[in-house]
């Protein structure tokens, strides 16, 4: 949560901004924010653009744009670009907050260019560091996750699950585990690539999380 400066008088009402990566995250803040009272006092934007995720190699040309609209609409296809005036309209409104150290902005453009040099299509929290990381980096977490709510379900005799874990309890068990900002979109696309690998068997349709459910392959 970031206190507005330079607003105009038109807006000081609204004290906070929030930003926020994912639109789903921004619609739950605002049911927070009407629970708690604070929502007239408090703007909410939303970007739909995580860049843990997909190819940012060369998002300053339109080629770079292209890639990575792409690769990320083969895999959401509720993923939408964000409009520029979207950018432009933060950074006129709010550009005149605190600004960064010249240190500490060179550090986090050297870091952006690094990692859209490596451009690999998952970039992970390590310690101190973002680091480039394979699509299938989270993928043994997964199983894990996998296995051990199927372990507790057989510890609580939770018959009518049939040995199967909803996928929004994997994801959300991932998550906890991982600590890792990666939205819900990968982790179904994830969830179907082991699928397809024989590493995972589903009941119902394998697209938003409250609709299927994964267990273990059986092994031969």
């Amino acid at each position: 949560m970031a206190k507005v400066y330079g607003v105009s008088n038109e807006q000081m009402e609204q004290e906070y901004v929030h930003i926020l990566s994912g639109l789903s995250v921004a619609g739950s803040l605002k049911v927070a924010l009407s629970a708690l009272g604070k929502r007239e006092t408090s703007q909410v934007l939303a970007f739909n653009e995580l860049f843990s995720i997909g190819p940012i190699s060369g998002l300053d040309t339109l080629t770079g744009m292209q890639n990575r609209h792409q690769w990320m609409a083969e895999r959401d296809e509720n993923y939408s670009i964000t409009d520029r005036e979207d950018y432009l309209y933060i950074v006129k409104s709010y550009g005149q907050g605190v600004p960064l150290e010249s240190d500490q902005r060179r550090a986090y453009e050297a870091d952006w260019l690094r990692l859209a040099e490596e451009n690999q299509m998952l970039r992970l929290w390590n310690d101190t560091a973002i680091v480039s990381c394979d699509e299938s980096a989270l993928d043994e977490v997964i199983l894990s996750s996998v296995i051990e709510l199927e372990q507790e379900q057989e510890q609580a005799r939770n018959q009518a699950s049939k040995g199967f874990v909803s996928a929004g309890s994997i994801f959300i068990r991932v998550l906890e585990v991982s600590r890792q900002l990666v939205d819900t979109s990968f982790f179904v696309n994830r969830m179907r690539e082991m699928i397809k690998r024989g590493v995972l068997v589903s009941i119902g349709q394998p697209g938003a999380l409250h609709q299927f459910s994964l267990r273990r392959a059986e092994v031969e």
